[in-house]
């Protein structure tokens, strides 16, 4: 049976499908994300970061594209998504940021239908195309930042922050404000999280990132205002909001290095289940 995306999006007033993928964006947002996807896919693509082959696309995470420690982190969080469902399945998946659909594809052999929202569009390096990875995903190019008013209460049953959410304008609110979106069972993960126990060193490489890329391109680096960084008062914040906050097994000696050098990362990733 075929999904009925009206079934749990509040308003159907700027929800379009082209063909590719569906778009929920007021005209101001979409005419602004336009004009910024232009240059930063083009950049991309010179910087070597998108697959260019269809071969390599479909093989992510692994396969010869993925060779950095980017991939192999990202691998860790495929391994730590399938830990934690083991045999669950779902009917309805919400994912935050699903990229190019390296992990898509595998939410959508645990659930009925994935729902996967992002900004980016371009083929192989955002949704573009990632329907072509499943049937059952549906990917909606939205404001990111206001998802937790575009779906009804009670839609989803799981829902995955992608890598992403130290790239919100306030990452522990951002994430609190998904609870109602969950059902009655629902969880919630935030894979490839980290907390800076000093973030002055991640502060600062963002500011730099941010000016050499205004500089080249004449445009603001990030779409909208992010934090950018994680640190251990958001940590405490989301321990008091309940989320349970684990460390990556295969960040080990990375972890125990950030003990002694407070301005390295700590990784790890959240979960919070309803009722628990």
């Amino acid at each position: 049976m075929q999904f009925n995306i009206s079934n749990i999006i509040v308003s159907e007033k700027n929800l379009n499908y082209n063909g590719k993928y569906w778009e929920s964006l007021s005209s101001e947002f979409k005419l602004h994300l336009e004009e910024y996807l232009k240059k930063f896919e083009k950049h991309r693509l010179e910087i070597g970061l998108i697959p260019t082959s269809k071969e390599d696309w479909q093989a992510l995470p692994f396969g010869n594209f993925a060779k950095d420690s980017s991939w192999k982190w990202r691998r860790d969080s495929l391994s730590i998504i399938k830990k934690q469902i083991k045999n669950k399945t779902f009917n309805c998946t919400l994912e935050i940021g699903p990229w190019n659909g390296w992990l898509s594809k595998y939410l959508a052999k645990k659930s009925n239908t994935v729902i996967a929202c992002d900004y980016f569009v371009c083929p192989n390096d955002g949704i573009g195309n990632i329907n072509e990875l499943a049937e059952n995903i549906i990917p909606i190019q939205c404001d990111i930042e206001q998802i937790y008013t575009s779906f009804k209460p009670n839609s989803f049953d799981f829902i995955v922050l992608n890598h992403n959410l130290s790239f919100m304008k306030n990452p522990t609110d951002y994430i609190n404000q998904l609870k109602p979106l969950l059902t009655s069972r629902g969880i919630i993960i935030s894979i490839g999280t980290t907390f800076f126990k000093n973030p002055e060193n991640k502060i600062k490489s963002n500011q730099e990132s941010a000016t050499n890329y205004f500089k080249k391109h004449n445009l603001d680096l990030f779409i909208q205002p992010v934090k950018g960084y994680l640190d251990f008062n958001d940590k405490i914040k989301l321990q008091h909001l309940k989320f349970i906050i684990k460390p990556y097994s295969s960040k080990l000696l990375q972890n125990i290095y950030s003990f002694f050098n407070v301005k390295s990362p700590y990784y790890c990733y959240l979960i919070y289940k309803n009722n628990d």
